[in-house]
């Protein structure tokens, strides 16, 4: 402050500029307001001031405001001082560029959130170490050795104080690091943070490099963090210095490199990148230091220069001296006042060096216990020097040395509190300090919480020799990684504690020994015991306050405060690794688990969605699954009394089926997610009824949970294979051209893992150790990837049949495929991956019989199965020799394919699948057939599978229609499914695969990879499930009756159902039971035109095979049938994809030849008329290709749209002998085809959508166009209102626009909502109604509100608090329909600015305030919103809650009338807001709300 007010008193003399002036007033008055604060802190007492120097905020808040104003004064005095437009000039551009710089390194560091970094430690001694730094400083100035330095040694040797020593004195910190620290933060021992926190140091370093790193990052959408390590180290570092060969040289440090082991991985990643780091040019330099392990000397031996610190015997006597100097030096800064003789004397100084042997973790450890405390160094110096076994001294004997003098004299209870705190130190998932260890172990309240507060303190003092304290923020770590090791090895404990016992001549039984033994299961259990009191009464709602419920997490403002400080790291802790405390439990300790029952069941029924919002707010919701399967496993093993398994597997459940809304926003825990869970789930009826302030689903929610647990997508073709890694987290999938791989838990896509081929992948296998992929292609291409770097190790390419079967051995050892003769090729996998033919095998007689399907036995990897012709045969894989008879099979014909043929994990059973649907089960340690699985329905049983670890009790079965099977092997009867995958036939399932725990089984339909819960669906017999697929049909055609009260609706399969708009059901079905004797009867028998008869008690309609119906439209039987004319190619059968008819029914067009369209009596069957286009118009011209026809509604007029742009009308003719006459040709751009035309009512317009997306009306009696509309919306079908004066275009992107049918003004626009496109629309005969249609049959039907007198639009509401609604009695019970009520723009506050209507229906919510409406939209991730901006959609807008992918197609809005759908799967999801608190008042969610029975007018 002295040097701002000298600055100050100089500025103010000289000041000319106004800017420099008002600089210098405000620094005056923050001077001022400083000296008040700094007058008030010393004038406090010192408990008060101590108290005030705990947080430093104002203080800080202070500084930084004199700082700015400083930067600010400097800044205008430059610009006073710069008297030349140049020098003006150049201080505005040094500006610019300073704010420029200050930009991008907020840029840098948002992007590559680098790790911070912790203080660096002492470096070596010195006069130590001198010869291993003179190697690192000679590698440093020569280019042609490697570029890699890599230091290695045991545990203990001293690495870390070496590369500590490098970076302080020989770089002098001119370098980038990163120091992995175990007792660290997570991200510091994290190997995704390594690359983005070197990338953001280098940056900061050289401007060259920040430059390049910029321009990366400016070409990526991902954060660095986020993405796989190889693709980071390509884009930070390769890429940037391959552009930079030049640059000046560069260093890079890391320590403790194996040390960095979060996931399998990420590691094995890491490996790699660091053994390609020769790649960068030669000035770029890495130095690492680790352990001598076998993975790691394997990537950096070959391309490193090495040097190892040797230990033990082979410690040098260089070592030996440093060791020795260090002793020296830090004894003689010990006050040892009367030790008489130099102490410790040569003798003493020479045994503890021999002990050391080279760890300079022994002798800080020996130096740290000697020093300890105020104790006299001499005396605990001499029990160090007299129980070491001068001929094999070792760390553990110095740690038991330790252990024993720490414990012998504590009473049994400081013994077992000590122990606890050093166990959880040591066991500890992240690092803890001091006050996290007390708010764990510490209970809460009364004396008996300050006796343990103190009784930790204690500990954690006495534990000083083998703990570190880690600075600035106190967190506690074990000395080193070998003290974990030893306390926890029993056997080892005791083995040193006896013989130091023995020594002093003490008793040494059991329990003389139990006081120095640390039991990790029993101390394990405690912890998680302590983390779930903890969470019992730390946990609350809304834990952060959070204010509003309309933002994500991550835009929440000034975020960090709002999380962090209610959230203490040791509630953080809890919330992360509670469960994973229960690792290493056995039946041995069962009664240790039970004292967790009561504080795990207050946690189940309590606070489950409390967690959630710490996992949420803290961006760990995943790990929440993990955790929860993870105590289940014990739960079910020990919980006799209660099932409490059944309410964790319930909750893991509820995280991973709503894990994108409770990642996105905590509050939604309770506003999205619970109101859709399933009714009958134990989240719904625990938590439920304790939220009353959130949504109502009337309809639409589930009864139970989907078997389905997630569904997996990312394929452009079909999964042809599946497979679980051995350890379950992971899933690989090969389909298309690629092989992916997935997280088993959240359906994410392992980044960086697509690795591709040249042909359709076919098969795969995944290595035992889960490190390997060997995969099978269709034409024969065979390549063995390396899981953990991306590296294709190998590639051959073999000659096969097409669609060979392929199958691999259990141990991945071998492969087996069909060549083109049906020889059966075995190869053998070898070292690095290269294969080599093994062995052929023969079917006799060769190249007759066909092979089928091949697998390998489990228990048995040289036995190879075969499905070839009626029989299975066994052979030796490496042999080539038949074992055994044949099994005869059934004169079946078996499906073809990998999936067909499977052998249990016992070598007991065998299952075959057959064409005919049946599955055949054969006892292979008898030779004789069990029995036949035999399913109700369905043919192709493509997929059989066994669930693992030797049961042979339960099989999976996939079957053509899309459906899989749980069948009991002992009963042979189904006990599961059938589970459908896909809404739509001809997908059957492919691929079956179980879990390696045989909790889950992973199939796939077409491209979608779906992961089903084996616990529960294997034991549920589904008994309607055929009568609920047969609904899940497309829809081809739809029919109103005049009163618009009912609509028929014309299926593929050729059935007919009608429904009563009102009510959504189903009033009566009709189906076609005949056969369509053609190469595609699915398509033949689509009914694509259907009308009311004008009484409406008949339908009328006609499909592609020319066949026209009247069905009774009561009972849905046919009443006539007429086939127009037999279709004699499956060609002509396609080109009906456009059919109409006349509204009576008594006349149906539709296209007979490729030129021609005829017109037929639906009556008699016989042709009419027939109508040809020409080219042009142009009668005299070749013909043109109809692509679009047209009746107009009264029946006599037909027009057709052409691939040129031409529509032809012609007046209908009747009788044959009559020539049709032509009243109309216009002609369009012959660059747009017609797609769509129709007849507007008075049939004096045509609209027509063309083959661009763009929409045309024309006045065909001036033969000129209204209007014309291109923009960036593809329309498709198009309908006039009845009066005529509004057009209706719906687009394939759900929406449907208005436009005035006079001037061809776009009056409004609505978001229909469909999951798929409009296939058709048409308003009611009152112009009230508007109907649309989707592909697969969703009938929506929507209130206009009168949209032929007003005009309508996408609306934007920003505030409705002022508006005042006219209040009636609404009886809740007498409809299932949410109230929807009417904002009228006549009413005081209605937002005219924004909306142009004259009313719009809306919901409203819990506050009395319109919730939804016409502003309101579903987002492609699944959160309803309202728009901020008219006729925008923006991340910022308000997120009112989360609608999960089932629920968002038949969504019920406030315009909606009726939704009639043929899928029963995907439930109308019909929503009460009545009760609906959020945004701001989303806190009253929770509070009992007495409902009013008073609403707002309905419609």
């Amino acid at each position: 402050m002295r040097s701002l007010l000298e600055l100050l008193a100089d500025a103010r003399s000289i000041a000319r500029l106004t800017s420099v002036k008002n600089a210098v007033m405000d620094i005056m008055k923050a001077v001022v307001n400083c000296s008040y604060f700094i007058n008030d802190f010393i004038n406090k007492g010192r408990f008060k001031q101590f108290g005030a120097a705990q947080t430093h905020s104002k203080l800080d808040e202070h500084r930084e405001n004199l700082e700015k104003l400083r930067k600010r004064l400097g800044e205008a005095l430059n610009l006073q001082v710069a008297d030349s437009v140049d020098g003006i000039s150049g201080v505005v551009n040094k500006i610019a560029k300073d704010d420029e710089d200050e930009r991008t390194q907020e840029l840098l560091s948002k992007r590559l959130a680098p790790a911070e970094q912790q203080s660096l430690g002492s470096p070596c001694l010195k006069g130590t170490r001198t010869s291993i730094l003179a190697e690192v400083e000679k590698w440093m100035k020569d280019t042609n050795q490697p570029n890699v330095f890599w230091i290695s040694g045991a545990p203990g040797a001293g690495k870390s104080t070496i590369s500590t020593t490098i970076v302080k004195e020989i770089l002098t910190h001119k370098c980038a690091r990163f120091f992995v620290k175990r007792s660290a933060t997570p991200e510091l021992r994290d190997p995704r943070r390594i690359w983005p926190t070197i990338a953001f140091a280098l940056a900061g370093m050289h401007r060259h490099v920040k430059d390049e790193i910029v321009d990366v990052l400016g070409k990526k959408a991902e954060c660095p963090k986020d993405v796989e390590v190889g693709d980071q180290f390509h884009d930070l570092l390769v890429t940037p210095f391959q552009r930079l060969a030049e640059s000046s040289s560069v260093v890079v440090v890391i320590d403790a490199l194996d040390e960095c082991r979060t996931s399998d991985d990420d590691w094995n990643h890491l490996l790699a990148t660091l053994a390609r780091w020769s790649e960068l040019p030669s000035n770029v330099k890495l130095i690492i230091t680790s352990r001598r392990e076998t993975d790691i000397q394997n990537r950096l031996q070959p391309v490193s220069r090495n040097i190892i610190l040797e230990t033990g015997d082979d410690t040098s006597n260089e070592t030996s001296d440093d060791i020795r100097l260090y002793f020296e030096t830090s004894f003689r800064d010990m006050a040892v006042l009367d030790a008489g003789a130099p102490w410790p004397g040569e003798v003493i100084l020479n045994d503890l060096t021999r002990y050391a042997a080279g760890l300079f973790i022994w002798a800080k450890t020996v130096v740290k216990f000697v020093g300890h405390k105020n104790l006299h160094p001499p005396s605990r110096l001499k029990l160090i020097s007299d129980n070491m076994d001068r001929r094999n001294a070792d760390i553990d004997d110095l740690y038991g040395q330790i252990l024993y003098e720490m414990f012998t004299d504590m009473e049994t209870e400081e013994q077992y509190v000590t122990k606890f705190v050093l166990a959880t130190i040591a066991m500890a998932k992240a690092p803890l300090g001091i006050n996290d260890l007390v708010e764990l172990l510490a209970p809460e309240g009364g004396d008996q919480r300050n006796e343990m507060v103190y009784a930790v303190q204690y500990s954690v003092q006495a534990l000083g020799p083998i703990i570190n304290v880690w600075e600035p923020d106190g967190r506690l770590s074990v000395c080193h990684k070998t003290l974990s090791d030893f306390i926890f090895d029993e056997y080892r404990t005791r083995d040193v504690i006896k013989r130091l016992l023995a020594r002093a001549q003490k008793p040494s039984d059991d329990g003389d020994l139990e006081r120095y033994i640390t039991r990790r299961p029993e101390l394990s259990v405690r912890l998680a015991e302590a983390c779930l009191r903890l969470l019992n009464s730390r946990l609350a709602f809304n834990i952060c306050r959070l204010s509003t419920s309309h933002c994500r997490n991550d835009a929440l403002p000034n975020r960090r405060a709002i999380v962090i400080n209610p959230i203490p790291s040791y509630l953080i802790y809890a919330c992360q690794h509670w469960a994973e405390h229960l690792e290493g439990l056995d039946e041995n300790i069962s009664h240790d688990f039970e004292k967790i029952l009561n504080p795990l069941k207050i946690f189940l029924f309590t606070h489950i969605l409390h967690w959630l919002e710490v996992l949420s707010l803290t961006n760990s919701t995943d790990h929440a699954p993990h955790l929860l399967l993870f105590v289940e496993r014990y739960t079910k093993r020990w919980d006799k009394s209660e099932n409490l398994s059944d309410i964790i597997l319930d909750a893991n459940r509820f995280s991973t089926m709503f894990q994108d809304a409770i990642a996105e926003s905590a509050p939604h825990i309770y506003l999205s997610a619970l109101p859709f869970a399933p009714a009958s789930s134990k989240m719904a009826q625990i938590y439920g009824p304790l939220v009353p302030g959130t949504l109502s689903l009337r309809s639409g929610r589930k009864q139970d949970w989907d078997h389905a647990l997630l569904e997996i997508s990312g394929h452009e073709g079909i999964v042809q294979c599946l497979a679980y890694f051995p350890n379950g987290d992971r899933i690989a999938s090969g389909g298309d051209n690629t092989v992916r791989i997935w997280d088993a838990y959240n359906a994410k896509a392992v980044s960086g893992m697509v690795f591709e081929h040249p042909d359709t992948v076919q098969n795969l296998h995944i290595s035992p150790g889960g490190d390997r992929i060997v995969v099978f292609c269709e034409d024969g291409t065979l390549k063995v990837w390396n899981v953990t770097d991306g590296r294709c190790i190998y590639a051959t390419k073999v000659t096969c049949k097409y669609l060979t079967p392929v199958a691999f051995s259990q141990d991945g050892a071998l492969c087996a495929f069909v060549s083109q003769d049906e020889i059966i090729n075995v190869l053998e996998v070898q070292d690095r991956g290269r294969l080599t033919i093994c062995a052929q095998l023969l079917v006799d007689p060769p190249g007759m019989n066909e092979v089928y399907s091949l697998a390998f036995s489990v228990d048995k990897p040289d036995l190879l199965f075969g499905s070839v012709a009626n029989m299975i045969i066994t052979w030796d894989a490496r042999d080539g020799e038949i074992v055994g008879e044949p099994y005869k099979s059934r004169k079946g014909i078996p499906v073809p394919g990998n999936e067909s043929l499977a052998v249990s994990e016992d070598g007991k059973l065998l299952a075959l699948g057959f064409c005919d649907g049946v599955v055949e089960l054969w006892d292979l340690l008898r030779g004789e057939l069990r029995g036949e699985l035999e399913r109700k329905r369905g043919k192709d049983v493509s997929s059989v599978s066994f669930s693992p670890n030797g049961k042979s009790t339960i099989i999976a079965t996939g079957s053509d229609d899309g459906s899989i099977c749980y069948w009991d092997t002992a009963t042979l009867a189904q006990i599961g499914g059938p589970y459908f995958g896909l809404r739509f036939n001809g997908a059957g399932i492919g691929p079956v695969s179980f879990s390696p725990d045989g909790r889950r089984v992973v199939s796939s339909v077409l491209d979608l990879i779906r992961v089903w819960d084996a616990t529960t669906s294997m034991h549920h017999i589904v008994p309607d499930a055929y009568n609920a697929y047969a609904y899940n049909q497309d829809v081809g055609s739809i029919a109103l009756d005049g009163e618009g009260r009912r609509c028929a609706c014309g299926g593929v399969d050729g059935s007919v159902r009608i429904w009563d708009i009102t009510s959504g059901t189903m009033l009566a079905e009709g189906n076609d039971n005949t056969s369509a004797n053609l190469a595609d009867p699915y398509v033949a028998k689509e009914i694509r035109a259907m009308v009311f008869s004008p009484g409406g008690d008949s339908i009328l309609s006609c499909s592609r095979e020319g066949k026209c119906r009247e069905w009774c439209s009561r009972t849905g039987q046919i009443r006539r049938e007429v086939l127009i004319e037999k279709p004699d190619e499956d060609s002509n059968i396609r080109r009906r994809s456009n059919v109409v008819m006349s509204s009576d029914g008594r006349y149906v067009a539709f296209q007979t030849q490729v030129d021609s369209v005829s017109l037929f009596d639906c009556v008699s069957g016989r042709e009419v008329n027939q109508y040809v286009v020409y080219d042009d118009g142009d009668l005299n011209a070749k013909r043109d290709v109809p692509m679009a026809i047209a009746l107009n509604p009264q029946g006599d007029l037909i027009a057709l749209g052409t691939s040129n742009g031409t529509i032809w009308i012609w007046r209908v003719e009747t009788e044959m002998d009559k020539e049709p006459t032509s009243i109309a040709v216009i002609r369009g751009n012959p660059e747009r085809g017609l797609a769509f035309i129709t007849f507007s009512p008075h049939a004096r317009q045509i609209a027509s959508c063309f083959s661009d997306g763009s929409l045309g009306i024309w006045d065909f009696e001036n033969h000129s166009m209204i209007f014309f509309v291109h923009d960036d919306i593809v329309y498709d079908r198009v309908s006039f209102s009845p009066h005529g004066n509004t057009i209706a275009p719906a687009s394939v992107n759900g929406m449907v626009r208005f436009w005035s049918g006079a001037t061809g003004e776009n009056i409004g626009q609505l978001l229909v909502h469909h999951k798929q496109s409009i296939r058709d629309i048409s308003f009611s005969s009152d112009g009230v109604l508007l109907y649309t249609l989707s592909f697969f049959g969703s009938l929506k039907v929507w209130h206009m509100d009168s949209i032929k007198h007003r005009s309508m639009e996408m609306n934007s509401i920003q505030s409705l608090d002022s508006l005042k609604f006219v209040e009636v009695t609404f009886d809740e019970g007498a409809s299932t329909v949410p109230p929807r009520h009417i904002l009228r723009n006549k009413d005081k506050g209605f937002p005219t600015n924004s909306i142009s209507i004259s009313s719009c229906p809306a919901f409203f919510d819990g506050k009395n305030e319109a919730a939804i409406g016409d502003w309101s939209y579903i987002d492609s991730d699944g959160w309803l919103r309202n728009r901020r901006v008219k006729g925008e959609e923006s991340e910022d807008d308000p997120m009112l809650f989360w609608v999960p992918p089932a629920n968002r197609r038949k969504f019920w809005w406030p315009r909606t009338v009726a939704i009639v759908d043929t899928n029963k799967n995907d439930p109308v999801t019909c929503i009460n807001f009545s009760r609906f608190m959020h945004g701001e008042k989303w806190q009253r969610c929770v509070e009992k709300i007495a409902h009013n029975n008073r609403m707002i007018r309905a419609v």
